[in-house]
């Protein structure tokens, strides 16, 4: 499944962006991607409210999660933000079978 990671450096961050360089930044993403088990497929900065966008190929929701924390440890980030591709049909699905079922507080039959 496809994820997508959107960060917002901190004072450090940007400050040690500084001495390195698109290239660098890059490898270390994809090999922080790549040991845990996931696939970096596409980088790159922003102007706006997210410095960096990374879309990433993960197995799970947690490779994605583990990546983000280890991502916030480094102590380098002010904000990470994930996003997760789903299958809208099958949400929809589950949607319809639950309507009609499902009653607020206080209307239960």
């Amino acid at each position: 499944m496809k994820s997508i990671i959107l960060g917002s450096y901190n004072e450090k961050g940007l400050e040690g962006l500084t001495n390195s360089s698109f290239a660098k930044r890059e490898a270390a993403a994809k090999a922080a991607c790549e040991a845990a088990g996931a696939t970096l497929t596409d980088m790159f900065f922003t102007i706006g409210s997210s410095d960096v966008v990374g879309i990433m190929e993960v197995d799970s929701v947690e490779q994605a999660i583990g990546l983000k924390e280890a991502f916030m440890a480094s102590g380098v980030w002010q904000h990470i933000q994930l996003l997760h591709e789903f299958d809208v049909d099958a949400a929809i699905a589950a949607a319809n079978k639950v309507r009609g079922i499902y009653q607020p507080a206080g209307q239960e039959s």
